[in-house]
């Protein structure tokens, strides 16, 4: 997939903000209904952002060093392979399928309170800076390594697109709960 830096980068960010929109309406919502499941095996609100969250403390820092540190220039984003594969499995009406969660991320067995919505509301705010510098440098560049297996590395345009969608994949799962 090729495409405009910079018409990849405001799609992302849209996404992002939309995303963020979605999260801080459910501050209106008591600890019993951000923890409800409707069955024992399905995720809760704040357990679909706690797994975000685990993603977030993973990537972020890979993400904010890649940008922070790029001097390159933009130019035309061309995902990589294993970059093109993971984001097509999340894309809602691609591709995407059920996946096993690995057993690091699962935040199943947890009941959690409502800072894991305050720390979803921070990641989501620290993503849209790491966009806006994102404007500014090569999105093929990076090397980031993927959470299963650091044999894997990801460009860091791909890495943005992969965190922003499973964003928007496990959103959209938490707001059918809402």
């Amino acid at each position: 997939m090729k495409t405009d830096s910079y018409l990849l980068l405001n799609e992302l960010r849209e996404i992002t903000k939309l995303n963020l929109q979605s999260v801080t309406g459910f501050k209106s919502l008591s600890n019993e209904q951000l923890n409800y499941k409707p069955f024992s095996q399905s995720w809760s609100i704040l357990q679909c952002l706690e797994h975000l969250n685990y993603y977030a403390a993973f990537y972020h820092p890979y993400l904010k060093k890649s940008i922070l540190t790029s001097t390159a220039e933009a130019e035309t984003f061309k995902s990589g392979f294993w970059g093109n594969y993971l984001v097509k499995m999340l894309i809602p009406g691609s591709n995407s399928k059920k996946m096993k969660t690995f057993k690091s991320m699962d935040p199943s067995r947890s009941v959690l309170s409502g800072d894991v919505l305050e720390r979803f509301i921070e990641s989501q705010k620290e993503m849209l800076d790491l966009i806006e510098k994102a404007f500014e440098i090569n999105l093929n560049k990076g090397g980031i390594p993927v959470t299963f297996t650091k044999l894997i590395r990801l460009k860091t345009g791909d890495t943005l697109r992969f965190m922003v969608y499973h964003n928007q994949r496990h959103i959209t799962q938490a707001l059918r709960l809402a």
